[in-house]
């Protein structure tokens, strides 16, 4: 039940994504390795984030408890990828673009 999960959730944050190289399949593969970290519920949250999200609302405590699972899962794949932290990886991300 976990892994149709995942699928959908990696197949929404394709549409979301452009091809900017290393740092894009870096960033994709450091994202997917996160979410293996998640529980089935904080997946569905997070589902449900991507498809609509809280414009103008503050997030319920599920949510926000979810899309700080999926940070913190984020920062500690980020380290194992060799980055000291999790803003150092965004600035390489957002370096690359450029």
């Amino acid at each position: 039940m976990r892994r149709p999960l995942l699928t959908r959730l990696e197949r929404l944050e394709s549409g979301y994504r452009q091809n900017d190289g290393l740092a894009s399949d870096r960033r994709r593969l450091i994202q997917r390795q996160a979410l293996q970290h998640l529980t089935t519920d904080q997946l569905r949250c997070l589902i449900e984030l991507k498809k609509a999200p809280p414009r103008g609302r503050q997030l319920t405590s599920e949510e926000a408890a979810a899309a700080e699972a999926f940070n913190s899962a984020v920062a500690a794949e980020c380290q194992k990828a060799g980055f000291k932290s999790l803003a150092e990886f965004n600035r390489y991300c957002r370096h690359a673009k450029e």
